[in-house]
């Protein structure tokens, strides 16, 4: 029915390759960090000014997670606000376990009693 060349050519136009799903494996998948610990924090927060020097053998568990967890994704992982430094991973604030009520109480304010997906997004 067609010939070779024309086959051919329709194949390489295509802008999608085969073994390709189109948009849902093109985006970028979102990261994001769970809310963690005042000493893992504070490890991470170290870690970016790169001020930190506990040795290996006196590290908690914590910290040697911490150390993994920046090791893996060093390059997503910012500060901000230079008096009082915090620290933002791929743009997005680290939420420390104590100030998570602080946080939904804000957001649920400044949303004006809003649905779950404001509050999420």
């Amino acid at each position: 029915m067609f010939s070779n060349d024309l086959l051919l050519l329709l194949l390489f136009s295509c802008n999608v390759p085969f073994g390709q799903g189109g948009d849902k494996q093109n985006k970028k998948r979102d990261l994001f960090i769970h809310t963690i610990d005042d000493d893992k924090y504070e490890t991470l927060l170290l870690l970016v000014e790169r001020n930190f020097h506990v040795p290996v053998a006196q590290r908690t568990r914590s910290q040697k997670s911490a150390v993994v967890q920046f090791w893996r994704r060093k390059e997503l992982f910012t500060l901000q606000n230079e008096e009082t430094p915090t620290l933002y991973f791929n743009g997005r604030k680290v939420v420390k376990m104590l100030e998570v009520s602080g946080v939904i109480a804000k957001t649920f304010k400044e949303t004006k009693l809003a649905s779950y997906k404001k509050l999420k997004h």
